[in-house]
């Protein structure tokens, strides 16, 4: 059925959906009858996502067998809770099953697994890169006692183009390697060696899932580099700064040339340390601001050049200031989510610095990136302190900032989003941020986070925050991916969450791929944004199992 469809492992009821019951969405979307052979079309190229509900009762965890070229990944969904309501068993936490039932850890683990729940979930993800047009029958072996029944999935794949790339992410932003706060559980110094097989695995699911894992390298409000994510300086001349890049090289260099991913794509966005801290100390842009600026100069050359020597220049590489006044620095202004003229001002500065620092950087890409909660805001309008119009943040930032990264509160009002859209014909990007979607969010609203923003043509949804090491740490707005460490269960996990925003881009793809010309493609995404909005959960369906578009786009040359 729908994964996009979260029931309460426990009672069975559907979450974030009242009107919808369990038999409701047996009876309409199931793709099994008692006898049949159930069939979904597909694209060369295109993965497919269903979820596999079964009794509980049943031990153990199905086993798939797929033909060549198309393989399967089976994930046995684990439950997370919500602080405020721990009697809603959410399943959320992926855990890997191999293609004969065995998963890396006991299923009948009471932490993701309680023994009172009536079903249990999986997650069936097929991947068809290197099909030809035909059929692919997948059979998947239901586990019982004594009895295990086979069902028969006919995957059917269309004589069609193959889906494009999006241009269009997920940023998932993150606080320096916070994902191995499960390894620091062992009370331990981490050295980079017990780091890289670990950033591997973190980087991959990302870029596996269309998202670009970004860790601000520096301690967010102090300014000072984290260790391992800056070269070594060797002398003490900060305007002739010699530098030693091999730790840094090789823990980020396989994701910044690319070798480290299956498709050799390296990623689309990088944090630079550069920050009101560093290079140089803050205290010096008070006493001697022009050697501040010359040793933020001599450390971008230093850069600039290892990068050139490297060939990574496929990154956009970002300098992005992240304090507010605080007890950890001296900065008396709020760089990230400014609010007034100061701040406004400040971040000019910045702007201003780093586009001087880094000029004639090319090919080596490098932008000025601001995170901005009140843009245009309709809730603050008038507000002296919080007015963007009020304060002149157009007149003061539109000409330094490459990259806006906009709070959807904003963003999602009429002005903000003509502004946004004004800024991506001058060549800008423009991204919106929010929480993640909620646990106890009816998934069809994570696909219409995604259709909305591809509608409006900003370049991605980013996650201000990625990881959580519990599975009962919020009610899901401020994580997507697990670094766990409750023994057996130990590692880095996906959500089901975060499985259903990268859904929703796929869907995207294949619209685009199912029209001529591809532009028109806005339309049946016009139609799937309403339908999610509304709860037609029978368009969303039928589209993904047959991809046949709906009537109602009347879409010439649709194939």
């Amino acid at each position: 059925t729908l994964p996009e469809v979260k029931v309460d492992l426990q009672s069975g009821l559907v979450i974030g959906d009242p009107a919808l019951s369990l038999e409701q969405v047996a009876g309409r979307f199931n793709l099994w009858r008692e006898g049949t052979v159930a069939q979904v079309n597909c694209l060369p190229g295109e993965r497919l996502l269903f979820q596999l509900l079964l009794p509980a009762a049943r031990p153990g965890a199905p086993a798939v067998r797929s033909p060549g070229p198309i393989s399967v990944q089976l994930f046995a969904v684990g439950v997370a809770r919500n602080p405020d309501a721990p009697e809603v068993a959410v399943p959320d936490v992926l855990i890997p099953v191999d293609s004969n039932g065995r998963a890396g850890i006991p299923l009948h683990d009471p932490a993701l697994f309680p023994e009172q729940a009536k079903w249990r979930s999986y997650l069936l993800e097929i991947e068809t890169a290197g099909t030809k047009p035909g059929d692919y029958p997948l059979h998947i072996r239901i586990p019982g006692d004594g009895s295990q029944p086979e069902l028969e999935l006919l995957v059917h794949c269309l004589d069609g183009r193959e889906p494009a790339q999006l241009d269009f992410w997920l940023d998932l932003n993150e606080y320096g390697d916070k994902y191995l706060k499960f390894l620091k559980a062992e009370k331990r110094k981490l050295t980079l060696k017990d780091r890289l097989p670990w950033d591997r695995v973190a980087y991959r699911l990302a870029h596996r899932h269309r998202a670009i894992l970004n860790l601000l390298p520096y301690r967010s409000q102090a300014g000072a580099p984290r260790k391992y994510f800056v070269p070594r300086m060797v002398n003490r001349d900060s305007l002739n700064p010699q530098l030693d890049w091999s730790e840094f090289d090789r823990r980020f260099g396989p994701y910044l040339d690319g070798s480290a991913f299956a498709d050799g794509q390296p990623v689309r966005h990088f944090y630079l340390p550069f920050n009101p801290d560093w290079p140089a100390p803050f205290r010096l842009y008070q006493q001697n601001r022009t050697r501040y600026e010359a040793i933020w100069q001599a450390f971008a050359r230093a850069f600039v050049n290892h990068f050139r020597e490297k060939g990574w220049t496929q990154t956009i590489f970002q300098v992005y200031c992240n304090q507010k006044p605080g007890p950890n620095n001296q900065i008396p202004w709020h760089l990230d989510e400014p609010k007034g003229v100061k701040d406004y001002q400040a971040l000019r500065y910045y702007g201003e610095l780093t586009h001087r620092a880094f000029a004639g950087a090319e090919p080596v890409q490098v932008r000025f990136r601001v995170d901005i909660s009140h843009f245009y805001c309709d809730e603050h309008r008038g507000s002296k302190k919080k007015d963007f119009r009020v304060n002149g943040g157009d007149r003061i930032l539109f000409p330094v900032v490459d990259i806006w990264v906009i709070s959807d509160h904003s963003l999602y009002g009429e002005e903000a989003a003509r502004q946004a859209a004004r800024l991506r014909r001058q060549g800008r990007e423009v991204w919106v941020y929010g929480d993640t979607p909620p646990l106890q969010e009816s998934g069809r609203l994570s696909a219409w986070k995604i259709y909305h923003a591809w509608l409006q043509g900003w370049n991605g949804f980013m996650a201000w925050k990625t990881f959580a090491d519990r599975t009962d740490q919020s009610r899901g707005t401020n994580f997507l991916l697990y670094d766990l460490n409750m023994p057996p269960i130990r590692g880095i996990f996906s959500s089901l969450r975060f499985k259903l925003l990268w859904r929703a881009l796929e869907d995207i793809r294949v619209a685009e791929a199912l029209t001529t010309p591809p532009e028109k493609s806005r339309a049946v995404v016009t139609h799937l944004v309403g339908a999610a909005e509304r709860g037609d959960w029978h368009t969303l369906w039928q589209f993904r199992i047959t991809h046949q578009l709906p009537q109602s786009t009347r879409l010439n040359g649709a194939q």
